[in-house]
């Protein structure tokens, strides 16, 4: 949808396309931070759940990734 009744639709797909799993972690941080509606003055916690290669065993694993 691109419009909603109390809050604003701010996200753009053709960026956050565009965007490594971590840089669309932090896209999707200032997108929610934008609207002050629906964010704690002062900040919160983002995070998102991301396969990432173990340094030391090589295999893939689940990491949490947060962006304070």
């Amino acid at each position: 949808p691109d419009e909603y009744q109390h809050v604003k639709y701010l996200w753009e797909d053709h960026i956050a396309d565009e965007l490594s799993p971590v840089d669309n972690l932090v896209y999707r941080s200032n997108k929610l931070g934008e609207d002050q509606r629906i964010t704690n003055t002062g900040g919160g916690n983002t995070s998102a759940k991301l396969m990432e290669t173990d340094p030391l065993t090589g295999e893939q694993v689940e990491v949490l990734w947060v962006k304070g």
